[in-house]
């Protein structure tokens, strides 16, 4: 149906995408810790609120993380090869190239910027830069660029070099330099919104970081990990625009190390946090008794605010989230298979019924079909293009069209002078 196709075909491509991430993710951590680590990081790659989201809207995130955890996944095996003095596997390297030129495809520079300051990250670590020669940096250089290029050269042509003008120049700059998209927020918000999108998770990963930060010098897997995720989420907090999605691709380093944990004995893994790591513990504890008591409040009192009726749907809902947030309060640091797998269960639940029964029903809060109505009621003409102020949400261009201007106040009076007989606002 080309791009008359309903919105449900384009979020199959974001499924797909949470799908590869958690098998990839899971690959890696068998490769790395062992079959039930493997197993304990796709449950969670599979089940927090970050991925449950992305897999269900129509954009391009899902599918770049896909290709982020395949290009770290393969990128660690080849470390710890090199680490062990073992032969790297051929494909290895391939894999890396092939999801860092797809990922360059799908959202420019994030995918390599990730595997980037990984690399960095562990050279400052151990002044050592040899093993990368097991990348074959030309080959895979040339992959990179026989998968972009292409792409590249009918895109530039096609549109005159405007493109890459306006991605490069002021899209991508601008998010740097200042803050766009209205998303301009201080540092410190990706910390603030943790307990939110990696729940119910995030207490267990949090204490299963900051035991392989206290073991960082004894195993290079741990090094890998801490190197994944804390770079790439520091970079993302001093950049001004930001976007809860954009730290994603960092949320696997975390999944890996709560399989990590899973290998110790229980003295091992629950040994005692110093001061500070004990208060960022019940800091974060904190904040997963916030998003659960809000999941709950959420499922219950939406349908009862926003259409003044009640859904029975609710109570599953609720109860879901409060055993979710209930099994992931552990004073134990390592939690059992059994018991991560009872969390994802009962996340997934609560998702489920979220976002495929109560906020479906939530009509006074879904503007873009109501906007689409209204369009099409009052098109004074075949050929009238609508522009709105301030609501930008991507789901009006779908529904009202790619000509949809999306601007401000002034831009929307332009607009209607512009074209008075067949303009709308």
């Amino acid at each position: 149906e080309g791009a008359a196709a309903p919105i449900w075909v384009y979020r199959l491509v974001s499924m797909l995408g949470i799908a590869l991430a958690v098998v990839g993710i899971a690959w890696t951590g068998t490769k790395l810790f062992g079959a039930n680590a493997g197993l304990a990081a796709g449950l969670m790659m599979a089940a927090i609120f970050a991925t449950a989201f992305e897999g269900r809207d129509a954009k391009t995130d899902a599918m770049l993380l896909a290709c982020c955890v395949a290009a770290q996944g393969a990128l660690a095996q080849i470390y710890l090869a090199s680490r062990r003095n073992e032969p790297v596997a051929g494909h290895l390297p391939w894999i890396f190239w092939a999801a860092q030129g797809l990922g360059i495809l799908i959202k420019g520079p994030v995918a390599p910027l990730l595997s980037v300051l990984t690399v960095a990250t562990l050279f400052a670590f151990e002044r050592d830069w040899r093993w990368l020669l097991k990348l074959k940096l030309v080959r895979g250089v040339a992959l990179v660029l026989l998968i972009v290029l292409p792409w590249v050269a009918l895109i530039t042509w096609k549109s005159g070099g405007a493109f890459l003008q306006d991605a490069v120049g002021k899209d991508m700059v601008a998010k740097v330099a200042s803050g766009e998209e209205s998303h301009g927020l201080p540092p410190g918000f990706y910390m603030l919104t943790y307990s939110l999108f990696m729940w119910p998770f995030g207490l267990i990963a949090v204490g299963a970081g900051l035991q392989a930060l206290n073991r960082l010098r004894d195993d290079p897997r741990l090094r890998f990990c801490l190197a994944w995720y804390i770079p790439f989420w520091l970079v993302f907090e001093l950049i001004p625009t930001k976007l809860p999605h954009y730290v994603l691709p960092a949320y696997p380093g975390m999944a890996l190390l709560i399989g990590w944990l899973l290998t110790l004995s229980p003295q091992e893994a629950n040994a005692p946090l110093r001061r500070w790591q004990d208060w960022l513990w019940w800091s974060t504890a904190f904040g997963l008794a916030v998003v659960s008591l809000g999941l709950a409040a959420v499922c219950v009192g939406a349908p009862i605010y926003l259409t003044g009726t009640f859904s029975w749907w609710s109570i599953p809902a609720a109860a879901a989230a409060l055993a979710a947030g209930y099994f992931a309060f552990s004073r134990q640091l390592q939690v059992p298979l059994s018991r991560i797998g009872a969390i994802a269960v009962c996340a997934g639940i609560t998702y489920g019924l979220l976002f495929g029964v109560i906020a479906p029903s939530l009509k006074p809060i879904w503007l873009s079909p109501a906007i689409e109505a209204a369009v099409q009621a009052n098109r004074p003409c075949d050929t009238t293009v609508l522009a709105s102020a301030e609501y930008h949400e991507p789901s009006l261009v779908f529904l009202v069209g790619t000509k949809t201007v999306l601007t401000d106040v002034d831009g929307v009076a332009k607009h209607l002078l512009g074209d008075p007989t067949c303009a709308l606002a």
